[in-house]
């Protein structure tokens, strides 16, 4: 019971931690440089439903017009979006399609990167849509001429109870990439929301180290960055997109599994390290739900007063979308489901993405 309980004050003072470190804004946003060329790539494939909200979206950007570009990369779609942006694409922006032997979201990327005039590329997907101020809080950390990448808030939107569930799941990333970066050792990033020098990207190779990966394009990226030159070349920016949910559970695990399966490649030792914890914290918390019938009365303070914890520290990092019963329900998942994501990860479990078979 001592150590069950020990495990429990740790566990909530992590959480504490983490909440603090995670908390606030890093950046400030008045020496935004304005100036600055930007080139917006969009890889997308399969994504007729989506387009017309982001180009709208992208419409309505208030950085000045004559400093950015926008360059689409269609993946070999097999709907009809790409003709559909063929034919209302804005005045700065291109279409670029995938030549028949490359595919897949960091071919894609690259190609959108390569004729890219732009000194800083923002890359995002296709079902995401932004603010009006967006680039320029995206932009603000490049006023330090040390950063060379830049990270941001990506929020799951949606109405449903699966999709507030999706929300704050993925909230917790979001914290846990925030906490890191103001730590000074950044070990996430997210290529929905995310920034860089192309000089750095074409320092550290670009996307060559790691192709061979189905994932990862953003964090492989950090990564090299943050090994030439330094942590403090990485920043959070302010900047917020919105992106789907994933309709049905099937699709979310095929997109964790994808996400989770790049882990093994990561040569980084504090992001494995960060890995096995919390593979060994959550097959620790799912013991103290099974052994309940064993510990009794205790057993149950413990799970409740954890539950509480979870539901508490959820709520904290979302306060202005508060789900309290979507909270309960991740906090009673999540221990099951990132055993089986990790487990099923390290077995290379054969899955799909938009309609492609991967490895």
């Amino acid at each position: 019971m001592i150590v069950i309980g020990f495990f429990l004050v740790v566990y909530i003072l992590v959480l504490a931690g983490l909440a603090y470190f995670g908390r606030a804004a890093l950046v400030r946003d008045t020496h935004s440089p304005t100036g600055a060329a930007v080139s917006i790539v969009i890889p997308f494939r399969n994504e007729a439903e989506n387009l017309p909200t982001q180009v709208e979206a992208l419409r309505q950007l208030t950085y000045p017009s004559e400093n950015v570009e926008v360059i689409f990369v269609n993946d070999h779609s097999q709907d009809h979006g790409a003709r559909w942006l063929a034919a209302n694409l804005p005045a700065n922006a291109q279409l670029v399609s995938l030549p028949g032997n490359e595919y897949g979201k960091k071919a894609a990327l690259a190609a959108g990167i390569a004729p890219a005039r732009g000194t800083i590329i923002v890359t995002t997907d296709a079902d995401c849509v932004m603010s009006a101020d967006w680039l320029q809080a995206v932009l603000a950390p490049f006023a330090n001429p040390a950063v060379q990448l830049a990270t941001g808030e990506v929020v799951i939107s949606g109405s449903t109870f699966f999709s507030a569930c999706q929300h704050v799941e993925f909230s917790t990333v979001m914290l846990l990439t925030r906490a890191a970066i103001r730590l000074g050792k950044p070990v996430l990033c997210n290529g929905a929301n995310l920034a860089f020098r192309k000089s750095a990207y074409e320092q550290v190779g670009g996307y060559a180290s790691h192709r061979h990966v189905a994932s990862g394009d953003d964090e492989f990226l950090m990564r090299n960055i943050l090994e030439q030159f330094g942590d403090a070349s990485v920043a959070w920016h302010r900047a917020v997109v919105e992106t789907q949910p994933q309709p049905h559970v099937g699709a979310f695990f095929s997109q964790r599994l994808r996400w989770a399966s790049k882990w093994r490649h990561n040569r980084s030792v504090l992001a494995r390290w960060i890995a096995v914890v919390t593979f060994c914290c959550q097959a620790a918390l799912l013991g103290l739900w099974i052994s309940i019938p064993w510990l009794g009365l205790p057993g149950v303070v413990f799970v409740t007063m954890k539950t509480l914890s979870d539901i508490a520290f959820l709520a904290a990092i979302r306060p202005a979308r508060p789900r309290v019963v979507a909270s309960f329900v991740v906090s009673c998942v999540y221990p099951l489901y990132v055993i089986v994501v990790g487990i099923a990860a390290l077995v290379v479990m054969p899955h799909r993405w938009k309609d492609r078979a991967m490895a």
